[in-house]
C-alpha cells in the first residue's frame, strides 16, 4: 500500500495549511464563537473547492483523491473546527448523491454542494435512536408521485441553515429510505436548537409534517437506506477524524510554545522537567500514530476497499488519542490551560465530544470485535 502523497496531494495540503494558518488561524476565537466564517474569509474558502476533490470531473468534480480532500480537512482543523466541519457536512450529502442519486439529482444539486453555495447536512439520529435503524419512527409512506415523511430527528447540524439534507425514514418494518429534503419545502421544521460544550455550530431538532417528496428525490432504491447511511458515514467518520488530527497536531504545538516559554526561575519548563519532557514525546508519538493511520485508510477508500472495520478501528484509535494529548496539553499549562486566553481549554473542550460524536465508541467496539470474531484471526 502507497502511504506516499502525490505531488498533487502535496501541494493541496500546502496550500490549505497556508490558508488556515494565516487566515483562520488569527480569526479563530471569533469563528468558534459564532460557528461561521466571516464574509472576509467565506468566498476565499469556498475557492479552495475541497468537497469536489474526491469526485470526477464529468460530475462536476475536481477528480482528485478522497485522500487529498482528508489531508484538506485536516489542515483545517488545525486552525478551527468550523471550516472543516462545513466541508464535511456538504461532502456527506454529496457522496451518496453521486453514488446513488439519478442523474436528475446530481445535475440539480451536486454543483452547488461542491461549490459550497449551498449547504448539506445528513439526519438519522432520532429521540430514541442514534444507531439502530430498526427503532426508527419517522416514517415514509407511499403517495402518488412521491412519498409523504412525518417524524423528528435529533442533534441535526446545521438543519436550521441547510439547503438540502439526505434523511432517512422506514418505508416497512424492517426497510429504510434515503430521501433529498429541502429546508424550505411545507412540512419542514427547524425545532430546538442545541448548544454544546465542544464546538458552537448550528445544531437541532428536524420536524416533518406531512413533508412530500417526490419519487425522483428518494436516493438509491426504497430498502437502500441502510447500506447508504453505513457507506456515508463510514466515510464521514474518516473525515471526522481528520478534523481531530488537526487538532491532535494543534494541540501538540500548544505544548511545545508554552513549554519553550514559560518558565521556572528563568529557565524553560520543556528544558528543565523531565515530566514536561515525557509528556510532550508521548504527544507527539501519539499524534504521529494517529495521522499514520489516518491516511492509512484513506490509501484503502482511495483503492476502492471496504472500510466500515477500519472506520471504526480509526474513530477509536482517534477519540482516545485526543481526550490523552488534551489532558496532557492541559496538565502542561497547568491552571492557565482552564483560561479561555489560551487555546488549550479550546482543545480540552473539544476532545469531549470525540467518544460520542459520529459513532459511539461502544459501538465502533462491537462492530471492531464482530469483524474479528466473524473472520476469526487478526491480519493487521
Amino acid at each position: 500500500m502507497n502511504f506516499s502523497f502525490t505531488e498533487e496531494e502535496t501541494q493541496i495540503r500546502e496550500e490549505t495549511a497556508r490558508f488556515a494558518r494565516e487566515r483562520i488561524l488569527p480569526l479563530q476565537g471569533e469563528i468558534e464563537k459564532c460557528g461561521v466564517l466571516p464574509e472576509s474569509l467565506d468566498a476565499e474558502f469556498r475557492g479552495l473547492g475541497i468537497v469536489g476533490l474526491p469526485f470526477p470531473e464529468e460530475d462536476g468534480g475536481l477528480s482528485g483523491t478522497f485522500t487529498s480532500m482528508i489531508l484538506a480537512v485536516r489542515e483545517l482543523a488545525y486552525a478551527s473546527m468550523v471550516p472543516p466541519n462545513m466541508v464535511l457536512e456538504n461532502f456527506v450529502l454529496a457522496w451518496p448523491l453521486w453514488a446513488y442519486g439519478s442523474e436528475e439529482l446530481k445535475k440539480t444539486y451536486l454543483p452547488g454542494l461542491f461549490s459550497m453555495e449551498s449547504v448539506g447536512a445528513l439526519a438519522f439520529t432520532e429521540p430514541d435512536t442514534g444507531s439502530d435503524p430498526r427503532q426508527l419512527k419517522t416514517t415514509a409512506v407511499k403517495a402518488e408521485g412521491g412519498w409523504v415523511l412525518n417524524g423528528t430527528k435529533r442533534f441535526i447540524t446545521y438543519s436550521g441553515i441547510c439547503d438540502q439534507m439526505i434523511l432517512f425514514a422506514k418505508t416497512g418494518e424492517m426497510e429504510v429510505a434515503a430521501f433529498l429534503v429541502e429546508r424550505g419545502k411545507p412540512g419542514y421544521k427547524a425545532g430546538k436548537r442545541e448548544s454544546f460544550s465542544h464546538m458552537q455550530v448550528d445544531n437541532g431538532d428536524v420536524i416533518l409534517q406531512d413533508y412530500f417528496a417526490p419519487d425522483p428525490h428518494l436516493i438509491g432504491a426504497p430498502a437502500q437506506g441502510f447500506e447508504i447511511l453505513l457507506k456515508s458515514e463510514s466515510l464521514g467518520k474518516i473525515g471526522f477524524c481528520a478534523i481531530y488530527a488537526g487538532a491532535a497536531n494543534r494541540a501538540v504545538d500548544l505544548a511545545l510554545s508554552y513549554a519553550t516559554t514559560r518558565t521556572h526561575r528563568g529557565k524553560p519548563i520543556g528544558l528543565k522537567f523531565q515530566m514536561i519532557q515525557e509528556k510532550i514525546a508521548r504527544m507527539a508519538v501519539m499524534a504521529e500514530a494517529l495521522n499514520s493511520h489516518l491516511f492509512r485508510v484513506c490509501a484503502k477508500v482511495d483503492e476502492g476497499s471496504d472500510i466500515l472495520f477500519d472506520a471504526a478501528v480509526l474513530k477509536i484509535l482517534t477519540a482516545n488519542t485526543i481526550r490523552r494529548l488534551a489532558s496532557d496539553v492541559m496538565e502542561i499549562h497547568g491552571a492557565y490551560g482552564l483560561s479561555d486566553e489560551y487555546e488549550a481549554s479550546r482543545i480540552y473542550a473539544l476532545a469531549a465530544g470525540a467518544p460520542v460524536v459520529m459513532g459511539a465508541l461502544d459501538l465502533q467496539r462491537v462492530i471492531v470485535a464482530r469483524t474479528l470474531l466473524a473472520a476469526g484471526r487478526y491480519e493487521g
